[in-house]
């Protein structure tokens, strides 16, 4: 197997793993590590995922060695202290939905270094065959991601434009606006209630022209721009999960609900994928969802203006 997966556990910021292990051992790998991304994770205590294709036996070596000093440089310098709380993680599992397999695991050691293997989750990307782009993407999104940790830059202004963006690859902006509304309709629906609403609304009082020009920029912004890697990687996504979908080779993703919606399956697996762009970013679960409501409601005006 070509990949390495390490696990870092850093129960502080881990932007601090993302910037000190992630960003340099990338820089030094350069082509030897063609695929690479990282994931932020709670489960076991908050840690960072960090995965490296890696096909020459030869560069495995340097890859590991790589991780493991800048790690170990990490916690000499600055050792975390914080003690992971496990109610933290049912309370995101409670939004999610779906705690998923890792759910009640025991928290490991701070400060911690483990290899894993890589078990790649195709049952959310549109299957085996869709797994190799998604892939691709996740490479494209952590070396964007890379751009804004760590930096006073608004993750979620950077959250917004790309979900928009990324999704307006695979449909028209009434496409995308029906799309968004449905996935948000399906994820939050009324599990968080009144008190949900209140914060939904009091949000786009204070950010709702902000979150407007944002999408408005997103619909419109050619790969010929200043963002033109972000767009064009998004383009490359869709090209792959198109020629997956036209060999009869996309799978619908995990939970999939059918409603008559042009492009679903495809707009799935690119939502998920935009997903772990967020979770890159470091917009975690209860911002994002938030983000998704701001995005729909900016959708359903750009919408309702179009000729």
């Amino acid at each position: 197997m070509s990949w390495i997966t390490a696990h870092c556990y850093y129960h502080e910021d881990l932007a601090e793993v993302v910037t000190s292990v992630v960003a340099p051992t990338a820089r030094t790998l350069g082509d030897r590590a063609p695929r690479w991304f990282y994931v932020r994770y709670w489960s076991g205590g908050p840690h960072v995922r960090f995965r490296m294709w890696v096909p020459d036996p030869a560069d495995r070596a340097t890859a590991h060695e790589e991780v493991r000093s800048r790690f170990e440089d990490l916690v000499a310098r600055r050792p975390s202290r914080v003690e992971a709380d496990p109610a933290d993680f049912q309370r995101l599992a409670d939004l999610i939905g779906n705690p998923g397999e890792e759910a009640g695991a025991d928290i490991l050691p701070d400060n911690t270094l483990t290899w894993e293997s890589y078990r790649p989750e195709t049952g959310m990307y549109g299957g085996p065959e869709a797994m190799e782009h998604v892939e691709e993407f996740f490479t494209a999104s952590s070396r964007d991601a890379l751009a804004y940790v760590g930096t006073p830059t608004d993750p979620v202004a950077r959250a917004v434009w790309c979900m928009a963006s990324g999704l307006a690859t695979v449909g028209d902006a009434d496409w995308v606006n029906r799309f968004v509304d449905h996935m948000v309709g399906r994820w939050i629906g009324e599990r968080i209630g009144a008190q949900w609403q209140r914060l939904v609304d009091q949000s786009w009082q204070r950010s709702g022209e902000r979150v407007r020009h944002l999408v408005r920029h997103a619909l419109t912004a050619s790969p010929s721009g200043g963002e033109g890697e972000w767009l064009r990687a998004c383009e490359r996504l869709q090209e792959g999960l198109t020629a997956v979908e036209a060999r009869g080779q996309l799978e619908p993703p995990e939970d999939a609900a059918p409603d008559g919606l042009a492009h679903l399956d495809r707009g799935m697996v690119t939502l998920s994928a935009l997903h772990m762009h967020n979770n890159r970013l470091g917009v975690h679960m209860e911002r994002e969802a938030l983000v998704m409501e701001l995005l729909r409601l900016a959708l359903a005006e750009t919408a309702s203006v179009r000729p």
